[in-house]
């Protein structure tokens, strides 16, 4: 329930803010994790920055949440200070990770999860004072629906306001 907690808030926060775009892959599938998934080129927005205060692996941590067509929102959650040039990492552990990653779509919440072959990985590959570039992928699963969601190479533009929101 944390995690959905987390989301919930992020839905609130997130009708006040629209800035950055970029382009993915996704697809969404009920087969399993080493099935082949057909993928589509479609548009991602950033939809905004946290800026309340949490923690995030008893650090300060950020949300940044943005959209797909085929997810209303997905929210990738990190301590601050990784905030860093070249922070590169993989994660497939639910809770406790160097980040997490989650999506809301119709079919339900897209977590990673411990039980199922799951992963998530988050590279900042560019950071000037104006901006900074996030690429981002994962295989997330939704328990009640029994579906995979597989994202690839999402490539995140946030701007220099947004920078200010993270280092905040």
């Amino acid at each position: 329930m944390k995690k959905l907690h987390i989301v919930l808030m992020t839905s609130i926060y997130v009708g006040l803010f629209g800035c950055g775009d970029a382009t993915s892959n996704i697809a969404v599938t009920n087969e399993t994790p080493h099935s082949s998934i057909k993928k589509e080129k479609i548009a991602t927005k950033i939809l905004g920055i946290s800026d309340y205060e949490f923690f995030f692996n008893d650090q300060p941590g950020k949300n940044i949440t943005f959209s797909i067509p085929s997810a209303e929102e997905c929210t990738l959650t990190f301590a601050k200070s990784s905030f860093a040039i070249n922070f590169n990492a993989t994660t497939n552990i639910a809770e406790g990770g160097k980040f997490d990653l989650s999506c809301l779509t119709r079919a339900g919440l897209f977590i990673l999860d411990d039980s199922k072959q799951t992963f998530a990985t988050m590279n900042i590959t560019e950071l000037t004072p104006t901006h900074a570039t996030i690429v981002v992928g994962a295989k997330l699963y939704a328990v009640r629906k029994k579906e995979f969601l597989n994202l690839e190479n999402i490539v995140m533009t946030i701007t220099e306001n947004e920078l200010l929101s993270i280092r905040e």
